[in-house]
């Protein structure tokens, strides 16, 4: 099992995820931007496709909206962090 972890800084905070991707049932964790922890959440590495980088665009995007804010007014924003993540 070969963990790989994808974080970006979105201006409010680090955002990230962290799973097996080559494994297609491995949980999808994501990291808690204001306690610093990995948590679970709803998604595995299958509907990502293997792609941390779109599991990352959806933990971005699930925040946001949980947040009440519109996805498309955050866009480039959302991009500028893709392209950063490490």
């Amino acid at each position: 099992m070969t963990t790989t972890t994808l974080k970006t800084d979105m201006g409010w905070g680090m955002m990230g995820v962290k799973a097996d991707f080559a494994n297609a049932s491995d949980p999808v964790e994501s990291l808690n931007y204001e306690t610093g922890e990995w948590q679970p959440t709803q998604y595995q590495v299958a509907n990502f496709q293997h792609s941390p980088q779109q599991a990352l665009r959806q933990i971005i995007e699930d925040d946001l909206l949980e947040s009440g804010f519109d996805i498309e007014n955050y866009e480039e924003d959302i991009e500028d962090a893709l392209n950063a993540a490490e």
